[in-house]
């Protein structure tokens, strides 16, 4: 089956939701459609009522044709989520030219932008000046904060969450920093518990944001005995 999902907002106070659908297999499909049917249904009773509880200043400029990241509040409003921190054996200066350079390689490439365009981000492609200053874009986010060597503020938006990722640099000991990676987020409706409950509850967040951070020390302290 083809399926067109079409949302509307009617009045300010009012969303709605339209599901089309196309059977190419019309008795395969219609059979399929008794299972999904009611599952669909429900989610898209919770995303629809999640889009009612949004503040007109989170919802799509109907002009610009993309979600305004309120970058004024940042992490303000936003419940925390989770901290990792790794030591490197380099200074400050040196792990924000790699943070910037591994945010760009995790956060690229045709699986970030297919999911960036699938959960609605705000943000789907990378601009602005590198190393990263503030209004660069990765795919999902925006620097909303960047303080070489101290701080860097990423931001964004989906359908089903309002979240913010900001990195700390701080001296642990002579010639090492702390780089400590903060995750702040709200997940507003059913659709949001149901997202939270898939990348965080299970712990894959948790596991990319390590992950990352393994590879920001690791290519720190590799270019760092290289140079």
């Amino acid at each position: 089956m083809h399926i067109t999902m079409v949302g509307r907002r009617t009045v300010p106070s009012q969303r709605r939701l339209t599901t089309v659908l196309h059977f190419r297999r019309p008795l395969l499909g219609r059979i399929a459609w008794t299972i999904i049917g009611p599952v669909h249904r429900r989610a898209a009773k919770s995303l629809i009522t999640a889009a009612t509880t949004l503040r007109p200043d989170q919802e799509l400029d109907s002009a610009a044709g993309s979600t305004q990241v309120d970058r004024g509040s940042r992490v303000s409003g936003l419940a925390f989520v989770d901290e990792h921190a790794v030591v490197i054996n380099a200074p400050a200066n040196n792990v924000w030219l790699n943070l910037s350079a591994a945010l760009d390689q995790t956060f690229s490439g045709s699986v970030a932008t297919t999911y960036a365009r699938v959960a609605g981000c705000a943000e789907r492609s990378p601009s602005g000046p590198r190393p990263l200053a503030i209004d660069s874009t990765l795919v999902g986010f925006r620097v909303a904060s960047a303080r070489p060597g101290a701080e860097l503020e990423l931001t964004g938006r989906h359908r089903f969450s309002v979240y913010a990722l900001s990195f700390h640099m701080e001296q642990a000991n002579s010639g090492q920093t702390r780089l400590r990676a903060r995750t702040h987020a709200n997940f507003p409706g059913g659709g949001g518990r149901l997202y939270r409950l898939l990348v965080v509850r299970t712990g894959f967040h948790a596991r990319s944001v390590r992950h990352l951070l393994k590879d920001i020390q690791r290519q720190t302290e590799s270019s760092r005995g290289t140079g």
